[in-house]
């Protein structure tokens, strides 16, 4: 046939010798053939003759097996087709760089004792290069086994290996996404893995029918090379932009040349391509063993025995097709070992990974046992502080009472005494002297058991121990009060020296004033700088007394006295306390805020 034909089955039996002789004649070869490098004209089909001998008396179960690579395929022996075979029988779509074997049973006679012949009869698209890899006759069973050997080798394994090549590429996508992020680079190698099986996969589909993805596939199976090596730039942190730019333009070129090139020199660009390809791969080679003895990627020696396994798989399959005959097997290397570099890089990847998760976890379990460990420190410091809080607490409260005992149940107590040792004293002003012990005893205690009392129900304990000291005196409490609220945060202290300012203005009443009612009120109001409070005030309606401004002439006497401890009483309490006195009376008034002392709230 000439350039341009399209392959059909020949008619049943060989060509005629006029027809032999229009194709140029019988040419001497040796299997595996790569017939359309070697022939001299050029068509897309080829005629192999075979023949043999039978010894007479031997009736064996003869079978046929056939291996190699065709579009169409017809076997004939002895002049009779036997076995008819085209691309379109395969199950599956296989990738485009592998062989396939069948075998056919041989009807009985016809084979002959003595001289016999096998014919076969090749066609092939002309972008596709075609390959009579064996022939065998002979028993059932052996050839048998021997074509699932070569299925499982060169179109099964060769075909799951394409399809993991897919989920591998896809696989190191996301490591290389979610891994430790000097292993982002590796993404790189995802899209070549991805960019090799597709490129395997489409060229079948192109045989079946779908011509335009024979041209894609083909494109694609090409950019697996310059993303391998971008990969091993990114990885190794190298800027080399001139040997980036030179892989995209010669895949730029050699995608353009593949798409506009007639058929029949299809396989001539393709060559040239793959050997720019492999040329880049040697440079690759350097790369791989760099990053290996870096540890820039996982699995490092295992990527790098994968890169050269490819570059030598690539050279072996190129010397082959440039000779005409398969060097060292019978068949395409790269189609074994194209996918283990991938898988290589996945592993290194699924290891990087799994590092970094052990290490993640082992930190994880140190930051927590960190963590216990301090929490331990925190709380016995808490614990630690909690007690010396406490102890602070008791020694302040121990440190409150005493002074207040000694101010208050101490003086009276004292005064009682002196009386009692000097012999000069009345019953009923030793019992009045006892009488204001206790009631300072009570006041007191009462405020330690005030907690957070109310102000108001304060203020009516106070009234509840000191009226029994009124009735002697014929004193009586006009109880005048309105609810308020309770400053916040009021504690023992803050309570106790209230009661005090209470007690302190009721007894100055009872040993000065000679007054008949104590009238005591509550409200509230904002004091001169706009803090928001309450008041408490005790007024009589006794002979007054005229204090001076400075204090000072009072300052020696009991009622100096007692007006000083009332400021104090009430300054400690971040209020004050104002004392106005008439002829017909003294008002001791006792302001307090509704918010907590600076120093308190610091």
């Amino acid at each position: 046939m000439r350039d341009g034909a399209t392959p059909q089955p020949p008619a049943d039996g060989p060509l005629p010798d006029a027809a032999l002789a229009a194709l140029g004649g019988w040419q001497a070869a040796s299997l595996p053939d790569f017939w359309p490098l070697r022939r001299r004209l050029r068509s897309y089909e080829a005629w192999y003759r075979i023949p043999f001998e039978h010894e007479a008396g031997r009736r064996p179960d003869w079978a046929l097996a056939v291996a190699g690579r065709w579009n169409s395929l017809q076997v004939f022996v002895n002049g009779v087709r036997v076995l008819e075979s085209r691309l379109d029988d395969r199950p599956y779509p296989a990738p485009f760089v592998t062989t396939r074997a069948r075998v056919v049973d041989l009807p009985d006679g016809l084979v002959r004792d003595g001289a016999n012949e096998i014919a076969i009869h090749f066609a092939t698209l002309p972008e596709e290069i075609g390959v009579l890899e064996s022939v065998a006759l002979g028993p059932r069973g052996p050839l048998l086994r021997e074509a699932g050997s070569h299925a499982l080798w060169r179109e099964t394994l060769p075909s799951y290996l394409v399809l993991l090549g897919l989920v591998c590429g896809g696989l190191i996508l996301l490591l290389a996404r979610y891994g430790p992020a000097a292993t982002r680079g590796a993404s790189w190698f995802g899209l070549g893995t991805i960019l090799w099986a597709a490129g395997n996969l489409l060229p079948p589909l192109a045989e079946r029918g779908a011509a335009p993805l024979g041209w894609l596939g083909s494109v694609l199976a090409h950019g697996f090379v310059p993303s391998f090596v971008i990969a091993f730039h990114r990885l190794l942190g190298l800027r080399r932009p001139g040997v980036e730019i030179a892989l995209a333009a010669s895949f730029a070129l050699g995608a353009a040349l593949r798409a506009v090139t007639p058929p029949i020199l299809v396989p001539t660009v393709d060559n040239v391509w793959w050997m720019v390809n492999v040329a880049f791969g040697a440079y690759l080679l350097p790369l791989a063993i760099r990053a290996a003895r870096s540890q820039a990627l996982p699995a490092g020696p295992l990527v790098a025995a994968g890169a050269a396994l490819l570059v030598l798989a690539g050279a072996h399959d190129l010397a082959s097709l440039a000779i005409g005959r398969v060097l060292l097997v019978g068949g395409s290397l790269f189609a074994i070992f194209g996918p283990l570099l991938p898988f290589f890089v996945a592993a290194g990847l699924i290891g990087a990974l799994t590092r970094a998760l052990r290490e993640a976890q082992r930190l994880n379990v140190a930051l927590e046992e960190r963590v216990e460990e301090k929490r331990r420190e925190l709380a016995a410091s808490w614990a630690r502080t909690a007690e010396l809080e406490r102890d602070r607490a008791i020694a302040a409260e121990r440190e409150r009472m005493m002074r207040d005992m000694h101010d208050g149940t101490g003086g009276q107590l004292v005064s009682a005494l002196s009386l009692v040792e000097a012999g000069d004293f009345r019953g009923d002003e030793l019992a009045e002297r006892l009488r204001g012990a206790l009631a300072d005893l009570r006041l007191a205690i009462d405020s330690l058991d005030s907690g957070d009392a109310d102000l108001i129900v304060l203020l009516a304990q106070a009234r509840a121990r000191l009226e029994p000291r009124l009735e002697p005196h014929g004193v009586r409490f006009a109880w005048e009060v309105e609810d308020v609220p309770t400053p916040p945060h009021f504690g023992p202290e803050h309570t106790l020296h209230v009661l005090r300012v209470f007690q302190e203005a009721v007894t100055n009443v009872l040993k000065h004033a000679r007054a008949k009612t104590i009238a005591v009120r509550t409200g509230t109001q904002t004091d001169a700088t706009g803090r928001p409070g309450v008041w408490i005030e005790i007024a009589d309606d006794g002979v007054g007394f005229a204090p001076p401004a400075a204090d000072g002439a009072l300052r020696s006497t009991p009622i100096g006295r007692g007006l000083r401890n009332m400021r104090r009483r009430a300054s400690e309490l971040g209020g004050f306390a104002t004392v106005t006195s008439t002829p017909h009376g003294t008002t001791v008034r006792l302001h307090l805020p509704l918010a907590p002392p600076e120093q308190d709230r610091r």
